[in-house]
């Protein structure tokens, strides 16, 4: 499990995390990486997927587009697919949901899109938070905007929520948030 050993240096951990995948998967296997979100950094994700894509192993990158752009730039080659999170069009309701800003995600989005990444948009609606009128229009224009997405996909689920409940074998919601129902998901 990468990252399970955190002793172990960045070199020790990317090593055992590639032969592991080799050696369970012989053939491409589709690696999603999802070593920031464990505290391992940057340098080590981009690693990861260098020495992943070296043996050719299908490389995903899950991404907030938290970065900085020459950040991306360092894995463009690597990753053979971005799942980018949109979570909100407007400015101040991304703050208000995130604590920053999305100008610079969008900015990131935009590069990796004109780099011709492979890119699939996760759009995270939570009913009564992000489902408004104007953030559905903002998904469609997004799709209109960049024809060359690879599909838009919408989470009913914070992603965060899903991970929980994969680790606890079922269904999960944070407190204090409302996951969506049938007439929620016939709305949008």
């Amino acid at each position: 499990r990468v990252g399970a050993n955190y002793m172990a240096s960045n070199a020790t951990a990317i090593q055992a995390a590639v032969q592991g995948l080799v050696a369970a998967t012989p053939t491409t296997a589709v690696f999603l990486v999802a070593t920031m979100a464990a505290g391992l950094g940057w340098s080590f994700t981009a690693a990861l997927l260098n020495d992943a894509h070296d043996r050719r192993i299908h490389t995903c990158l899950v991404t907030s587009g938290v970065a900085r752009p020459d950040q991306f730039d360092q894995v463009l080659e690597d990753v053979d697919l971005f799942i980018f999170d949109y979570k909100s069009t407007d400015e101040l309701e991304h703050i208000h949901l995130t604590a920053i800003s999305n100008d610079q995600i969008l900015d990131n989005f935009d590069l990796l899109y004109h780099h011709g990444c492979r890119i699939v948009l996760r759009c995270p609606l939570l009913p009564g938070v992000n489902d408004t009128d104007s953030h559905l229009r903002g998904i469609a224009r997004m799709t209109r905007n960049y024809p060359k997405i690879e599909s838009v996909q919408f989470a009913c689920q914070p992603p965060a929520a899903r991970c929980h409940a994969l680790e606890l074998g079922g269904a999960f919601a944070p407190p204090g948030v409302k996951l969506a129902t049938a007439v929620d998901i016939k709305r949008w």
